[in-house]
């Protein structure tokens, strides 16, 4: 229950609208703390009591200019979300939806509006004693200074998100911070497939089917490892997080060690375990980032953009991902983590993440949109040559040079002149 709970305060943490309701929430608990409270205050004269009126103006003028704002500020949303699904990816949406500081000011603004509303109405229904007064006037002057303080940063914010070359840096730290994830625990806990998977129609083994058709976003593996601690089953996760998933395409095979049916109640808990929703995220998928950053190049070299510029610039950034990657591997036999997860995470088996469908996913089709572009094909070249040089066992090295020689031949039948035949011959030269 404790990963149910964190996933759904993530989750609402990531939403436009939880910051603002909130927001909302406590500007209305301060006019009431204002109202229980106010009396307290009535018998300090030495405080400056505000005029009714002067309030009442004060609440109006500053709730309209904020309700303006809040308008103001989702309309520019929109325009930047346009801008980031044309010049990145659509599928980077979710991560700028989810920025904290556009949070932050909307919150401000709706905030401050929910507050003024509701300090204009109680003022009317005649709860105007001095202290309530003094409560209520302070709190729309905090407001209105938060509200001016959220919109000068998020002018320069905005103005900085509207760059291609923010959203691609975005785009990086997120998928740095993935993979270092992947890199401290490749199987989140659970115990890694080292060798091919075993057969998934062997006896006693029971599917385990979704019940929604989108992206495995996350698996509850403190749940999963629970409940097969609990149950006594053997776990075989058939998919990674980030595969594409439906009703008739299993989630994981189950193996009671004591060979009684699994009932509905129990098929119930192990689905739960398994977050199945529209669009990806990166807590459990590495390979996330990788591909946004692929489509942001593969778009700017599109025939209606020709930016090859942009796609070196998303190129180095794989370059330090993936050498990264190579440089210090995850430890495929790292052991469950029964401390931290129970018994049950050493029955529960995840598919590894092999380095070629992570080259696959991030480089080849770069190869495939940049080849007639000699400046994309060699630096493409030079990434997959840093990726030998840092890699730290010869097995990836050798997925790396496979990846180059794939790479060079959609080059060598793309580029139309020797000198530039030439050059990508070199780059393909210099890999060791």
């Amino acid at each position: 229950m404790e990963g149910l709970r964190q996933r759904i305060w993530t989750r609402l943490r990531q939403t436009l609208w939880f910051q603002p309701a909130l927001a909302s929430a406590l500007a209305g608990f301060w006019v009431v703390l204002a109202i229980i409270g106010g009396p307290l205050l009535s018998g300090m004269d030495d405080l400056p009591i505000p005029d009714k009126d002067t309030i009442v103006e004060l609440l109006k003028m500053g709730g309209g200019s904020l309700l303006t704002i809040a308008t103001v500020t989702l309309s520019v949303l929109m325009v930047v979300l346009n801008a980031a699904a044309g010049q990145a990816s659509p599928r980077a949406l979710p991560g700028l939806m989810s920025d904290r500081m556009t949070h932050r000011a909307l919150a401000a603004f709706i905030g401050g509006f929910v507050y003024a509303v509701t300090g204009v109405v109680v003022l009317g229904l005649g709860r105007d004693g001095d202290g309530a007064r003094l409560l209520i006037g302070a709190g729309g002057l905090a407001t209105l200074c938060l509200a001016l303080y959220r919109m000068v940063l998020w002018f320069h914010h905005i103005a900085d998100l509207l760059k291609l070359s923010s959203m691609i840096d975005r785009i990086f730290r997120t998928g740095d911070q993935a993979i270092e994830t992947y890199r401290a625990a490749p199987a989140y806990g659970l115990r890694l497939q080292p060798a091919a998977m075993p057969a998934l129609d062997g006896p006693g083994l029971v599917p385990l089917y979704p019940r929604l058709t989108g992206h495995l976003r996350l698996i509850d593996v403190a749940r999963l490892a629970g409940a097969a601690e609990a149950h006594r089953l053997s776990v075989i996760i058939c998919h990674r997080p980030g595969t594409a998933m439906h009703p008739q395409k299993p989630m994981a095979m189950i193996r009671p060690h004591d060979g009684r049916p699994i009932d509905e109640a129990l098929r119930n808990i192990l689905i739960g375990c398994f977050d199945i929703g529209r669009d990806r995220t990166e807590e459990q998928d590495p390979l996330l980032c990788l591909e946004l950053l692929c489509e942001t190049a593969c778009r700017a070299l599109s025939p209606g953009i020709n930016d090859p510029e942009t796609a070196i610039i998303c190129l180095d950034r794989l370059e330090s991902l993936l050498t990264g990657l190579v440089a210090r591997p995850a430890d495929a036999d790292a052991p469950a983590d029964t401390e931290g997860l129970g018994r049950g995470a050493a029955h529960v088996v995840l598919p590894p993440l092999p380095l070629d469908l992570v080259l696959d996913r991030a480089l080849m089709r770069i190869a495939r949109c940049g080849a007639d572009a000699v400046e994309v094909s060699c630096h493409l070249l030079q990434v997959l040559e840093a990726i030998v040089r840092n890699a730290q066992n010869e097995a990836d090295a050798d997925v790396a040079r496979a990846a180059a020689i794939r790479a060079h031949a959609h080059a060598a039948a793309a580029l139309a002149t020797i000198h530039d035949r030439d050059r990508a011959d070199t780059a393909l030269a210099a890999i060791p």
